[in-house]
């Protein structure tokens, strides 16, 4: 059966109207071939590809993101053609397979009369999913650090259903300094198709390098007590190791406690300790709880003010030196890793040397020592 040929334009309206699976089940209709369109991560927007009837792996394919806008590539002996529309985040790609090389150059002709649909299509995509990222920053900060909030308003303001009295823990995501490149918005995506599958309800939060996940606590069916083992049935396991082979990175994990809402910042600050300490001493690619840090769980769970004079007596006249207690910071955080922490302080790795040589006089330590980079954290 014939297809009405429609215009650029009329391509654009209808996208607007009735969305991408319109726009494109009528190019596939012109090019009389199958086609898939996935975003600048590879995540795949058509066709649908959610439901149990379709994997993880299935939801994400590999893209050549080399190719610039407009431009395409061809893959003669496979008989496949990624075409690249758009740039940065609104990129997407068309994807054909079993194309034959004497039919490229018209199915070009058709792929740029829809392309301008399809570019509008996730530039408006990129638009909403960047307003939804700021709004669960927003979230995230006036749950964990502005305490004069009232938790009730700030419950309102998120489209989750949160529940006040309920227990909930926080998971840092990493992946490891060694993999700078890394785009983090494949963890989220991942991540929340990933817990649609598994019928765990999370938010996810682009938090700096890293990803932040709000996760609800699991409960014992019998007698509706949190249940003890809600971490390994949450599957921050299973997850990991899924993420570090389908993208071929290597993720860390810190997790803190459970929690209510209203001391959800302290599952905040064990989660963050949870994911330091190991990477002090050299570890990569781990799943680890605060609760099993041993006896610096005990550390970090005393009284806040025996903690501030511990600090003040152990970092001294440092304290007051933004400047030089930013650097001792960035250098912990990053397990001494000289070039990538000269790198986000803007600075010469001599002037790094400098600058860890004077904290060293006065403070009076070596942090070259682990036990003196454990105790400084």
């Amino acid at each position: 059966m014939s297809t009405t040929t429609l215009s650029m334009y009329q391509l654009l309206e209808s996208i607007m109207d009735r969305g991408l699976p319109f726009v494109a089940s009528y190019l596939e209709k012109k090019v009389k071939k199958p086609v898939v369109i996935t975003d600048n991560i590879g995540y795949v927007h058509y066709p649908e590809t959610k439901g149990e009837s379709h994997t993880l792996d299935e939801m994400f394919i590999d893209v050549p993101t080399e190719i610039k806008d407009d431009e395409h590539l061809y893959l003669e002996e496979e008989g496949k053609l990624y075409y690249a529309v758009g740039n940065n985040e609104a990129r997407a790609y068309i994807i054909l397979e079993n194309l034959p090389a004497a039919k490229l150059e018209d199915i070009l002709t058709l792929i740029h009369e829809a392309k301008l649909a399809i570019k509008n299509y996730f530039t408006n995509l990129v638009k909403i999913r960047n307003s939804t990222e700021k709004f669960e920053k927003k979230f995230a900060e006036d749950l964990f650090f502005k305490s004069h909030s009232n938790i009730r308003d700030i419950i309102k303001l998120s489209e989750k259903d949160l529940d006040i009295d309920k227990p909930y823990f926080i998971k840092i995501a990493q992946v490891d300094k060694n993999d700078q490149n890394f785009d983090l918005r494949l963890i989220r995506s991942y991540s929340i198709e990933y817990c649609k599958k598994v019928n765990l309800d999370i938010i996810p939060v682009a938090w700096g390098d890293s990803i932040l996940f709000i996760i609800p606590a699991l409960f014992k069916e019998d007698t509706l007590e949190v249940d003890p083992e809600w971490p390994r049935l949450a599957d921050s396991v299973k997850w990991k190791e899924d993420l570090d082979k389908r993208f071929n990175c290597e993720i860390s994990c810190g997790l803190g406690e459970c929690y209510t809402l209203r001391d959800l910042h302290k599952s905040y600050n064990e989660a963050r300790i949870a994911l330091t300490l190991p990477k002090l001493i050299g570890q990569k690619g781990f799943v680890q709880k605060f609760s099993d840090l041993g006896v610096f769980s005990l550390v970090f769970s005393h009284d806040v003010d025996v903690l501030k004079k511990y600090c003040q007596k152990t970092l001294g006249s440092l304290s007051s030196d933004t400047e030089l207690l930013q650097t001792l910071r960035t250098m912990l955080d990053n397990a001494f890793n000289w070039k990538i922490t000269a790198d986000q302080l803007f600075i010469h790795v001599n002037t790094l040397h400098y600058r860890i040589s004077k904290i060293e006089k006065l403070l009076d330590v070596d942090l070259s020592k682990m036990d003196a980079r454990v105790n400084m954290y």
